[in-house]
Formats: C-alpha cells, sequence, structure tokens
C-alpha cells in the first residue's frame, strides 16, 4: 500500500524538494523535509490509506502529531515537523494541486511548548565566583575579568 501512496504524492513532492533547492535551502534542512515527509506518508497510508493529497484532512494530521507526543518527542520537535507538513501542503496550494479551501494545515494550532526557565545566580553567588580567582598572575586575572564580562553582559547560564 506504502508504494501506491508514494507514486500518487511522488510528483507534487518533488516539486516541492526542487523548489528547497532554488530557495537554497542547505542540503541536511532538505534531508529533513524528506525524512518526515515520508514518515508522514508511511503513517497516512498505513494508519489510514490515504494514498491522494485530497484525502488529507487536519484529523489525519492531528492523529500523526499525537502519535509523535505518545513516542515521547518533544514539542518543540513536533512543531518543527508541523512545520515542514505545513509548508509542503502551503506548496501544493500555491501550485494548485488543492483548493485554499481544502488545505488540512489550516486548522491546526502550534503545541505549546514548556517556557524554559533559566535558573540566574543570585548577587552573593556572583561575588563568590568571581572572588574565587584570587592572586594577581596572568590565568587568574583573565578568568576573573571573563567572569565579570559575563556577569555584566547578562549571560548567567554557565
Amino acid at each position: 500500500m506504502y508504494l501506491n501512496s508514494l507514486f500518487v504524492w511522488k510528483y507534487p513532492y518533488k516539486e516541492f524538494l526542487f523548489d528547497l533547492e532554488i530557495k537554497n535551502y542547505s542540503i541536511l534542512t532538505i534531508k529533513g523535509y524528506k525524512n518526515n515527509k515520508g514518515a508522514f506518508l508511511n503513517y497516512l497510508c498505513n494508519e489510514y490509506s490515504v494514498i491522494e493529497i485530497e484525502e488529507v484532512n487536519t484529523s489525519h494530521i492531528k492523529a500523526y502529531l499525537m502519535n509523535l507526543k505518545m513516542k515521547g518527542l518533544s514539542e518543540s520537535y513536533i512543531n518543527g515537523i508541523q512545520k515542514n507538513i505545513r509548508s509542503f501542503f502551503k506548496f501544493i496550494v500555491d501550485q494548485g494541486n488543492i483548493a485554499e479551501k481544502r488545505n488540512s494545515v489550516l486548522g491546526l494550532k502550534w503545541m505549546r511548548e514548556p517556557k524554559v526557565l533559566i535558573k540566574t545566580f543570585n548577587d552573593d553567588e556572583v561575588k563568590r565566583l568571581i572572588n574565587a580567582f584570587k592572586g594577581d598572575f596572568y590565568l587568574s586575572m583573565r578568568n576573573k575579568l571573563v567572569l565579570m564580562l559575563f556577569v555584566e553582559l547578562g549571560i548567567r547560564n554557565l
């Protein structure tokens, strides 16, 4: 079943990859698009027997993204995959392969990513770090200066 799906999707997908090359995307980015799209097409074919672009709906894409979530992938990684899917569907709409109102990604929302809070040093900890470098020899003074520069510029996630 997967081979039939690949045949139907092959033409717009090859055009899409060629378009990425024209836009001067890096080789690694194009490779990532290939891998993500292959896994997505395989999922659609195996789970829903979807073999044509027009058959894909928002619930199929949501189910695929939820499947990735259940595998333990992070929200930011899944959003990256969703970005790939969105760009492919935008491309096939722009090419006229499907109508704008049939674009399956229009109803998708981004997964909420957890906020990463960086634990910063308090004033006492900064003073202790700076005072840890004692002496007037080159390496000690250099290290103390670098640390003071980090603190002054707000680079506190050491």
